[in-house]
């Protein structure tokens, strides 16, 4: 959900570094939300538990099956700050490609490098943490985020982004760099 509600980019699109790294921004399950407000401090935490599948190009799709998802948000003034972990078993399913490479490789008896490249039912974890300031009119937003998973062939990636923009009537220019 921060993806979508409470947590908005500046830029036209979300920053591909960090939002590319996992497939899915949903889960079909269910979610509890708990807010309290600590003085001038407001902190939201949320937790999430479901299945997800995500189309992929050429009708593959991702499953993640459980997925667990935990955020916690802290806003006080201008300054908002985020820190988020998922994890779940995924499984790319229909895949006709990779599905025929391992059935080739089976064929011709290199079962353990077939296993070893098969993606069923593998543990994998997404993290990341983020920081907005909105003052006067100055904008900053930025996020760094890990990707982790127990496969030889989905690769464990790192990645961040940081923007600086200054708000000037409603036209908004801005710096951004991400990697």
């Amino acid at each position: 959900d921060f993806r979508s509600v409470g947590y908005a980019n500046t830029m036209i699109r979300p920053p591909a570094e960090v939002y590319r790294q996992v497939t899915g921004d949903s889960i079909d399950g269910a979610d509890l939300v708990f807010q309290h407000s600590f003085g001038d401090t407001s902190v939201t935490a949320q937790i999430g538990y479901g299945n997800a599948s995500n189309r992929q190009p050429g009708d593959a799709r991702v499953e993640f099956k459980p997925g667990l998802s935990t955020q916690v948000l802290a806003e006080h003034g201008p300054f908002t700050a985020r820190i988020g972990h998922s994890r779940a078993k995924f499984s790319i399913v229909d895949n006709l490609p990779l599905n025929g490479l391992l059935a080739s490789l089976n064929r011709v008896g290199l079962a353990p490098v077939a296993n070893a490249l098969d993606i069923s039912e593998v543990d994998g974890s997404f993290t990341s943490v983020g920081f907005t300031m909105d003052y006067n009119n100055v904008l900053v937003q930025s996020e760094y985020a890990l990707r982790r998973t127990d496969s030889r062939v989905i690769m464990d990636t790192t990645s961040y982004y940081a923007m600086l923009g200054y708000r000037t009537g409603k036209f908004t220019p801005y710096y951004y760099y991400g990697n």
